[in-house]
């Protein structure tokens, strides 16, 4: 009678075990079965790939075992998970040591495949050692921090004996396996059927389930062992046959520890307390104190429902709400216990509304489980990320879902930031890669493009120097190459405890051509400013040291060529000023309606002392109804630095010409867009055919003007100007013989200005 009390009291977290999932059970077999056939069939490829593949099943599975284990440490009553939580991190690590000193992986190549032989033995030894400990001690006290302490000191003395060799030689080039690791094998797979023995013993004190899948995990790791007497060479059959069982017996290990513990935490939790409790009741000697030890039994088992860091609720599938439930669920949602109690599903699962929550909660009473993330909404409106398991339990005859919820959302976001962390080499416009002194790892599609990588994996010759000496003094270096007609920077980087440099590339074309005109606007205007300046000084100097005995004729020379040198320096520093201007994009242009006529006249107007100095004749052929839309000073600009040239560069006593075409579709119409061309024409002094390309370069003047003042600056600023208001200009020049400009302005509608 007793002891049906006591199964009543636990039926709510027992019921998990006796109705298990057969159905999600068999689908992950058959998964297994499918990855173990699929990995089989890659050392028809490379078994070096084949063997990277088994030895990383069986690290990922041991960082997950001791994952579990360390998360779990508080509430784990039985030492030997804590044990093999433990052991399994330093396994793992040994197991990745074996893994990178495989042959064929080159990562250690001052050794041979003796190092992975020894690796091997000393992961095995440290694995069935650590089993027997954990059997024996399964009953004891132990402290974790005392395990780590302990792991870490033997496996430190491992890699110092074998990375100095004094470890014993487990395998011999051409010979094959030596005595030590022969006898090894066998030392191990008796040390595992002593565990054996030793868990049968006291099977008592695991899960049916756990227990049986243990044992299989270690049968299986025997025959593993045993396969790896017996092979000479290291891509052998025995040897991969023997890593097909270590694949198996670490997918039951995975099985017992990280999957069943995770799909029944209750269970895991409350077995031992329902062992202690049978055992106290079965020496109760009267009723009256089972009642007692019932109530204690039950107030541990609320002492730990409640205490649970997990939330947990036991919902009624026809109200949707929870009959009971851990503070846990209500400190997630900021609820009081009372303010939860009246809530549905439907109130705080931000994914389902009431009808969705019930063709839910059909599937899990169907299937018996089902585990889904969800998004909770709190009281205060914050949306939370949440992962469920929920399961089919019967309590007193009646069904409920056990429903056990994670809050993830700070894993999710960590999961958010590492995805974008890992597409921004692949997104980077930039070239990005990392390499080894042996090759490259990793590159972006803008560096395989630029090094020329599509096919390979060598480091770029044209690096490799630099590479070298990151490598050597492990800091970081910076170089600007030109490549593929572009300048960049490249940042070499080490990466502190890892092997591999980190390139990090940036276009700096633009950069590079701002550094080259600005020296040469440096350049050119020191020597521009130079010749005026010097003039100036002489001719002050020469004013201040003659000034009583000064004659009137030279006194007036010095003044006007003072007067033309300062009006040189003036023009000079508005021209950069507004090269400075077109440079940085500040000229806006005002999309206003003009007159060209009118614009021409005024310029005439006030250039008349100058033409009439040569004697000029301006004949000019402009339509005086002709209206365009532009920016009138800009406008004004460009046809000032285009007379202003054509009366300088023209003869004495000659004619300048400026004529407008309206609708003109000629040659200078390159699009066939509805525009005016106009023309200046003069018959100057002209420009030779090779200087033509140049004449539109900032600073540039033709050889035969050296003798006008000018900057050098006009035509380029009216070319500058012509293209903010989407036009185009062209030249025609015959030396000796004199030039003409054609200025396309196309008619813009608003939406292209």
């Amino acid at each position: 009678m007793v002891d049906k009390q006591i199964n009543n009291l636990y039926s709510d977290t027992t019921t998990i075990r006796r109705n298990p999932d057969n159905k999600n059970y068999h689908v992950e077999i058959y998964l297994f079965l499918i990855i173990l056939f699929l990995t089989y069939l890659t050392i028809f490829y490379n078994y070096l790939l084949f063997h990277t593949i088994a030895e990383l099943f069986s690290i990922v599975i041991g960082g997950g075992i001791f994952i579990i284990c360390w998360n779990s440490r508080k509430r784990i009553d039985n030492s030997f998970f804590l044990v093999i939580g433990v052991s399994f991190l330093y396994v793992g690590f040994l197991d990745l040591i074996h893994s990178l000193a495989y042959p064929g992986m080159e990562i250690f190549p001052d050794y041979d495949t003796n190092l992975a032989a020894q690796f091997w033995i000393a992961a095995r030894y440290t694995q069935s050692g650590s089993f027997l400990f954990a059997s024996i001690v399964i009953n004891k006290k132990i402290k974790i921090n005392n395990l780590i302490i302990f792991y870490t000191i033997i496996t430190f003395l491992l890699l110092v004996l074998i990375f100095s060799k004094a470890f014993p030689d487990c395998f011999i080039e051409g010979t094959g396996l030596t005595p030590f690791k022969i006898i090894s094998e066998y030392i191990i797979d008796f040390l595992l059927f002593i565990t054996i023995f030793i868990i049968y013993k006291r099977r008592i004190l695991f899960e049916r389930k756990i227990y049986l899948t243990l044992l299989y995990s270690i049968v299986f790791t025997i025959i593993a062992e045993v396969s790896f007497t017996l092979y000479v060479h290291a891509y052998g059959i025995p040897n991969l046959i023997g890593h097909i069982f270590k694949i198996i017996s670490f997918f039951f290990l995975y099985k017992a520890i990280i999957n069943i513990g995770l799909e029944n935490p209750i269970n895991l939790l409350f077995r031992k307390l329902k062992l202690s409790e049978k055992n106290l009741i079965a020496k109760a000697s009267d009723l009256e104190k089972a009642n007692i030890l019932l109530k204690e039994a039950e107030l541990r088992y609320r002492t730990t429902f409640e205490q649970s860091p997990d939330s947990i609720v036991i919902l009624d599938p026809k109200t949707l709400k929870g009959v009971e439930f851990n503070d846990a669920i209500c400190n997630i949602l900021g609820y009081s216990r009372e303010e939860f109690a009246k809530l549905k599903v439907p109130d705080y699962d931000a994914n389902e509304d009431i009808e969705d929550t019930k063709i839910h909660i059909d599937k899990v009473l169907k299937e018996g489980r089902n585990d889904f993330e969800t998004k909770f909404l709190t009281k205060n409106g914050e949306i939370k990320d949440i992962y469920v398991i929920a399961k089919v339990i019967n309590l007193g005859g009646k069904t409920y879902l056990q429903s056990i919820c994670r809050d993830i959302t700070e894993r999710k976001i960590a999961e958010s930031k590492i995805r974008d962390l890992a597409r921004f080499p692949s997104e980077n416009p930039y070239p990005v890669f990392r390499l080894r002194k042996e090759g490259v790892i990793y590159a972006n599609k803008i560096a395989r493009s630029i090094f020329n990588m599509q096919n390979s994996t060598q480091n770029p010759k044209i690096l490799e120097e630099t590479i070298s000496k990151v490598i050597k003094t492990q800091k970081l270096e910076q170089i600007e190459l030109k490549l593929n007609n572009k300048v960049f920077s490249f940042v070499i980087t080490p990466v502190k405890g890892e092997n591999y440099l980190n390139v990090y590339g940036l276009d700096i074309t633009k950069r590079k051509q701002a550094e080259t005109k600005l020296q040469q606007l440096v350049s050119t205007v020191s020597h521009e400013l130079r010749t005026p300046i010097t003039v100036l000084l002489m001719s002050l100097d020469f004013l201040r040291k003659n000034k009583d005995n000064l004659q009137t004729e030279v006194e007036t020379n010095l003044m006007d060529g003072i007067d033309r040198n300062v009006t040189l320096l003036h023009k000079l520093a508005d021209d950069i000023l507004m090269i400075s201007r077109i440079d940085e994009k500040r000229v806006d242009i005002d999309w206003i309606e003009y007159n060209p006529l009118e614009i021409i006249n005024n310029i005439l107007t006030l250039m008349e002392p100058i033409g009439k100095e040569k004697n000029l004749n301006f004949k000019i052929e402009i339509d005086k109804n002709l209206i365009l839309k532009g920016d009138p000073k800009r406008i004004d600009q460009i046809f000032r630095i285009f007379i202003d040239n054509a009366i300088k560069y023209s003869k004495a006593n000659s004619t300048i010409e400026i004529n407008s075409f309206d609708n003109y579709k000629g040659k200078y119409n390159l699009d066939g867009n509805n525009g005016v061309l106009f023309q200046f024409k003069d018959t100057g002094k002209g420009i030779s055919e090779d200087e033509l390309p140049h004449i539109f370069e900032r600073f540039y003047r033709s050889s035969n003007v050296s003798e006008i003042p000018g900057t050098g600056l006009g035509l380029s600023i009216a070319k500058e100007l012509i293209e903010l208001h989407k036009g185009e200009v062209f030249v025609e020049s015959e030396l000796d013989k004199g030039s003409t400009f054609n200025i396309f302005f196309p008619r813009l509608n608003h939406s292209e200005k």
